[in-house]
């Protein structure tokens, strides 16, 4: 389970900024939403097809957990 903050939202990045971090112009769709661990959280459809689900700290805008499944763009072992 992914817990990011108890801090007032007041003190959190602008949704836009946190936004550009997670770089929404790379992907073909983005969902943005709060989670309920108090996280940006994202689950985004790569152009190429993979799917990503991220989240990040709303106050630092550190990457607290990322998934990929399908991405094209990781290495192939």
């Amino acid at each position: 389970r992914v817990t990011c903050t108890v801090e007032p939202r007041s003190r959190w990045l602008a949704e836009d900024e946190v936004k550009r971090l997670f770089g929404v112009e790379k992907y073909a769709l983005v969902k943005f939403k709060v989670s309920r661990a108090n996280c940006y959280e994202f689950y985004a459809v790569g152009r190429e097809g993979g799917v990503v689900e991220a989240y990040y700290h709303p106050v630092t805008g550190r990457l607290v957990k990322e998934t990929r499944v399908g991405d094209q763009a990781s290495p192939k072992p």
